[in-house]
């Protein structure tokens, strides 16, 4: 399932502000320390060699004293006419996989920056009036660690947050789409994400078949009702992006389960209304009988390529550089090549004999293994008369050795 939260980096930065909030009056106090008041502006009193060395200290006091350096690689104080500029420069780069993480990052900071208004508002109306000036603002700037403006935030003039008109323009983005899929994390569906209006869609296929001859698609709807209620808080933790980059409400986001064939099995929709959620069913199971389990051949399921990737990623993971490992099948054949290197030379009629006699007995060692791996297929995907055939081979595909378990 999905991680509870994908703002790493933007929690990161979020703390980052309120500490530098907490450090604000020390500038000030500062300020307040060698101000004089002949200065017309910020800037001119900044221009002052012995007072901007003065000011940088105190940054870097705050700095250090509110734990800062670890977010920020470099931070200082200047003036642009009577606007006073913080200017924060990341450690570590701050980074968006797409469109919408970029949008939901910026609008969700504007949002606590702006919730900090009052405290520079305090900084710029103590200035103002310590030393009659007129028009004292702040602004806060962001950067990248190669100097990259992230954000630059003017208390007089705040940006505007950036939104989606809809869900639907949201997800129309094929990046946006794929990553929703892919921190989900739906391990027994292949899954498609889109956007109707200002729904979120997850169409979630079955790997394997869910309906059979003794569970029927009024069982599985019941049973999929229950498993959306059960894990409300994970399907409902979209919301959170949605509701950062998409000016809409409601929001809702629905979920429609199919069965291997395509066979539409339930459909849960979650409803977010201005914070506060609610969920309901938004598919009635037809009364259909399953399909047939003779139907299907494990040649079929391998025909998926969802399916098909999964098993060849598990197989990758164990081999070395002796040998590769293919896994296809035939009908209802499950077959496992392997091929070894070609440090390995089997061009010697007597050593490829040899080596065959040596693989058939260390393969008839496994035989239990094959054996209940057949019983399994069988049992676990319906199907009949599995059998499984290891085939190993030569780096220029000579067949060195072939075994069937039944």
């Amino acid at each position: 399932m999905k991680a509870a939260k994908r703002l790493t980096a933007l929690a990161a930065c979020l703390l980052a502000f309120t500490m530098l909030c907490t450090g604000c009056s020390t500038i000030t106090s500062a300020l307040g320390n060698i101000f004089q008041p002949h200065y017309e502006t910020l800037e001119e009193c900044f221009a002052d060699p012995e007072i901007k060395a003065q000011v940088d200290a105190e940054v870097a006091a705050s700095m250090a004293e509110n734990e800062m350096m670890d977010a920020y690689a470099n931070a200082e104080a200047r003036a642009e006419g009577n606007v006073l500029i913080y200017d924060y420069t990341y450690a570590n780069t701050v980074t968006w996989a797409d469109e919408s993480e970029r949008r939901m990052w910026n609008n969700t900071f504007l949002e606590e920056l702006e919730a900090g208004r009052s405290q520079f508002d305090a900084v710029a109306a103590n200035i103002a009036e310590m030393y009659a000036l007129e028009g004292v603002t702040v602004r806060l700037v962001y950067r990248n660690p190669d100097g990259t403006e992230l954000m630059s935030y003017d208390y007089a003039n705040p940006p505007a947050p950036v939104y989606y008109a809809s869900v639907e323009e949201c997800m129309a983005d094929p990046a946006v789409a794929q990553r929703f899929v892919d921190e989900f994390g739906f391990e027994e569906f292949t899954g498609v994400a889109s956007g109707e209006g200002n729904t979120l869609v997850y169409a979630l296929t079955f790997m394997v078949p869910f309906v059979d001859a003794t569970y029927s698609a009024q069982d599985a709807a019941v049973d999929l009702a229950a498993y959306c209620e059960e894990n409300s808080g994970a399907f409902t933790v979209d919301f959170e992006e949605l509701r950062a980059v998409v000016d809409a409400d409601p929001l809702q986001i629905r979920y429609d389960f199919y069965d291997y064939d395509g066979t539409q099995l339930y459909s849960h929709l979650f409803t977010d209304t201005s914070g506060s959620v609610t969920s309901e069913s938004a598919f009635s199971a037809p009364a259909a009988t399953p399909a047939p389990a003779a139907a299907m051949t494990l040649e079929d399921y391998l025909a998926n390529e969802d399916i098909a990737r999964s098993v060849q990623d598990e197989l990758n993971a164990l081999v070395d550089d002796d040998f590769s490992i293919a896994f296809t099948a035939e009908g209802n054949t499950a077959i496992f090549a392997y091929t070894f290197s070609d440090s390995y030379d089997f061009s010697d009629e007597q050593v490829r004999a040899a080596a065959a006699e040596e693989l058939a007995a260390g393969v008839e060692l496994q035989r239990a293994t094959f054996e209940t791996m057949v019983d399994q297929l069988q049992s676990q995907l319906q199907l009949a008369d599995v059998s499984i055939r290891i085939i190993y081979l030569a780096a220029d595909g000579t067949e060195i050795y072939t075994a069937d378990f039944q």
